[in-house]
């Protein structure tokens, strides 16, 4: 059995402070993933969107798919990194509040 290591708050990568639009993706496309997003119920920031059969959102920009919030990761944070994953702090799939995000390795 796989085991999971949390790295932690103290191992997030700092906040993108110029945060251009990065080149990969439109500002309409961010826009539109912000569109689907519910900020008004919880602390949880909820996917409205298209979601998976194991709970987790879905968002598609230039024909390629993307986990909603490896997505929203991505654009505050950069790309996570070869083999590290993401982990729900809040245990909600659909929630892409980068702040209820800690990035774990598996052991």
């Amino acid at each position: 059995m796989k085991k999971t290591v949390i790295i932690g708050e103290a191992h997030r990568p700092a906040r993108r402070e110029d945060r251009p639009d990065p080149d990969w993706v439109r500002a309409e496309d961010i826009h539109r993933f912000w569109s689907k997003v519910d900020t008004r119920q919880s602390e949880c920031f909820t996917w409205n969107g298209t979601v998976v059969t194991c709970g987790y959102g879905q968002f598609k920009v230039k024909g390629k798919r993307h986990v909603a919030h490896r997505f929203a990761w991505m654009l505050e944070y950069g790309d996570p990194g070869e083999g590290m994953h993401l982990h729900h702090t809040c245990g909600n799939r659909r929630c892409v509040n980068t702040a209820h995000l800690v990035l774990v390795t598996p052991a």
